[in-house]
């Protein structure tokens, strides 16, 4: 009870007296459907809710796209429900205004940015489920967690002198096995370094070869991966290993990224972005609860489902779990290839003087060529710093924002 009136009130707290000027991002999972669902039933009015989808070259859409489940929640609490198709044309189109939106370098805002701009005019405050999926511990990455930590485990139970001959030979692995060992061996160094496998796109190692000499002389090593999380742990308050994934999680993706991106592109569009799930309120509480009793047995989302019982759409609660991410991996290697390409160019990364020509090449050709590197956002990420550094750091601050993105290629 004490959890759902944190959340009852920590919703109705986030919404202004007029709903006429309210909406709320529906992206048809649970974290938003709770708060349209908390919401629906302290209005007298349908709330107004918002679901983009994605299109663009090819199949593979569906993959992404949660319009099904959107719809089920937007029937069942009765509200005014719109639906939008995002193409990559319209993230073309809206590329140099998200990029002069960003004060620091983010792949992570487009779809804030791209949701926010499907909303009507008259919506000057939106609501959404941010930060939800890691204080509920609805994420994947609490399960890898487990299964990180039980594999670390028999590797340490290992005698010493097994585990350094099998270190001392893994330059001579075949394929990626040395790799594979040597990681284990780091990751029994605790949910830190597991956090780090986990949330950072370059380890360590990577940004040794990644960045030029000069570059790396200007760095402090406050700006290692290790640094990093240190930065957000607090060993002093002796968490369980779930507990305390949920704290880097929460202070360090949650509040130094997401909360900061939803904010600043929702202003961009002149709205103001609530988020009640990471309301004080409902953090008090789940910070007194150990990591087995919000999610027993790794139960994803057990206390969320315990406290909001029937409210919550069933299908919603047994559905396969998707992220809210825009399908980079379709768009990178079809309409926006020849952009990427260009801005990862060697002659592009010598001028900017960052990173090592030869190493940005090498992860272009893994994704595009080799297939040996899966992840598209590498290759998203470097070409927005690029897009990013040619609009904040190259021309002079106050200037006008470019009507398209070829402008600044």
């Amino acid at each position: 009870p004490i959890l759902l009136t944190a959340m009852e009130h920590s919703v109705q707290d986030a919404m202004p007296g007029s709903m006429t000027n309210t909406g709320f991002f529906l992206s048809g999972g649970t974290d938003t459907g709770a708060v349209v669902a908390l919401a629906a039933r302290s209005v007298k009015t349908p709330v107004k809710t918002f679901t983009i989808g994605y299109e663009g070259t090819g199949a593979g859409y569906e993959d992404y796209n949660e319009f099904h489940y959107a719809r089920l929640i937007a029937e069942h609490y009765g509200t005014e429900h719109h639906e939008f198709h995002i193409s990559p044309d319209s993230l073309k189109s809206a590329l140099p205004r998200i990029i002069a939106g960003l004060k620091q370098p983010s792949g992570d805002a487009i779809n804030t940015f791209l949701v926010s701009g499907t909303l009507p005019g008259e919506i000057d405050t939106v609501l959404t489920g941010t930060g939800g999926d890691e204080i509920f511990i609805g994420s994947h990455w609490f399960r890898q967690q487990a299964r990180l930590m039980e594999t670390s485990a028999k590797w340490q139970k290992l005698p010493g002198f097994m585990r350094s001959l099998v270190l001392g030979t893994t330059s001579v692995l075949p394929g990626a096995l040395g790799y594979r060992f040597k990681r284990l061996n780091e990751l029994g160094n605790g949910v830190q370094a597991q956090y780090r496998h986990f949330k950072f796109m370059f380890s360590g190692h990577d940004t040794n070869t990644l960045f030029t000499a000069d570059f790396r002389d200007q760095l402090s090593s406050r700006y290692s991966p290790e640094s990093i999380v240190d930065m957000y742990d607090d060993p002093i308050l002796n968490y369980d290993p779930v507990n305390q994934m949920e704290n880097l999680l929460f202070k360090h993706e949650v509040s130094n990224l997401q909360l900061r991106d939803v904010d600043a592109m929702s202003i961009v569009h002149g709205m103001e972005a609530r988020s009640p799930l990471v309301d004080r309120r409902i953090l008090d509480v789940l910070c007194r609860v150990s990591g087995e009793g919000k999610a027993p047995g790794l139960q994803l989302r057990h206390l969320m489902f315990k406290t909001l019982g029937e409210l919550l759409l069933e299908k919603t609660k047994t559905r396969p779990k998707m992220s809210f991410i825009v399908p980079m991996d379709l768009w990178a290697r079809r309409d926006l290839k020849p952009m990427i390409t260009q801005l990862l160019s060697p002659e592009v990364v010598a001028r900017r003087g960052i990173f090592n020509p030869e190493v940005i090449q090498k992860i272009s050709h893994d994704y595009f060529v080799s297939g040996r590197e899966r992840h598209p956002f590498k290759v998203w990420n470097l070409a927005l710093l690029e897009l990013w550094c040619r609009f904040h750091v190259d021309v002079k601050t106050g200037s006008a924002i470019p009507d398209r993105v070829e402008d600044l290629l």
